[in-house]
């Protein structure tokens, strides 16, 4: 994917734009566990939400589409060794990191059942 691309997603994703986000996984379902940072950091859309978009009710929408709809990986890890759980808890993000937690925890008790 080339810079621009990425950079177009990133936006989308760091504003916390539901139905644009909606429609790029819906018509690019691929895009959605890939580095979409300029630096090549390994962060996915879910990263740059989790980082940098607004820990609002559309966040908030946005994220439970990707996990729910589109499969996004909330255990995947950038460069850093960084979760999208680990960036929320660093950015101090509420209302984002209890959705993701509400999603990892059911995701555990899915496997262990």
């Amino acid at each position: 994917m080339d810079v621009r691309t990425k950079m177009i997603i990133r936006d989308i994703a760091e504003e916390g734009q539901y139905e644009k986000l909606r429609k790029l996984l819906i018509y690019f379902p691929k895009i959605v566990n890939e580095d979409i940072s300029y630096d090549n950091s390994g962060k996915t859309i879910l990263h740059h939400l989790t980082w940098l978009a607004p820990d609002d009710i559309m966040t908030k929408k946005c994220i439970k589409f990707m996990i729910q709809v589109a499969n996004a990986d909330i255990n995947i890890t950038d460069n850093s060794n960084q979760t999208p759980i680990d960036m929320s808890q660093e950015c101090h993000k509420k209302t984002i990191l209890d959705i993701l937690n509400e999603n990892y925890t059911e995701n555990n008790m899915n496997i262990s059942n």
